[in-house]
């Protein structure tokens, strides 16, 4: 950094007074002003959120891009009112379980889709971690009564392009 001294010789030189800036101080916040978040309202249901026709594979537009579901959307107890703070807590870890099984389906299509188009692609980590991701979607899929795919059904998903 250079020296404002340097500066201050060159305003000087050429009879230049230098700007002082004034610095407001920022407001104090006493207690009684410090920001309270609005009340979370709970939302209406999305599509694809009813457990009982939701369809694992259903293609979503998602930001831009295609996704497949691995879950459906997560339902608030009861849209339209305040979301009190265990409800929101309920709701937003249903949110990160149907992230992470859409995340994890979408690594297990892929290795299905390398299976299918290059048969000798995967080395046995690849064949045990892929096991395992499709061990805990159908634990997932069974603890919530929702129908797994056969097989033939996630090689078409694999295989599919998106939408458009």
């Amino acid at each position: 950094m250079v020296n404002d001294s340097f500066f201050n010789q060159i305003l000087a030189e050429h009879d230049i007074e230098p700007l002082v800036p004034e610095i407001e101080s920022a407001p104090k916040v006493t207690p009684e002003e410090e920001f309270v978040p609005p009340p979370r309202i709970q939302t209406p249901h999305k599509e694809n959120s009813d457990p009982t026709t939701f369809k694992v594979g259903t293609w979503e537009r998602d930001r831009g891009s295609w996704i497949r579901l691995a879950l459906p959307h997560p339902r608030w107890a009861e849209p339209g009112a305040v979301a009190t703070p265990e409800v929101a807590r309920v709701y937003d870890t249903e949110c990160a379980v149907a992230l992470d099984a859409e995340i994890v389906m979408r690594q297990y299509l892929w290795y299905i889709k390398f299976q299918v188009v290059y048969c000798d692609y995967h080395n046995e980590a690849s064949h045990q971690l892929a096991a395992q991701r499709i061990a805990w979607l159908r634990g997932l899929w069974n603890a919530k009564n929702i129908r797994c795919p056969r097989e033939d059904e996630f090689e078409k998903m694999a295989l599919e392009s998106p939408p458009g």
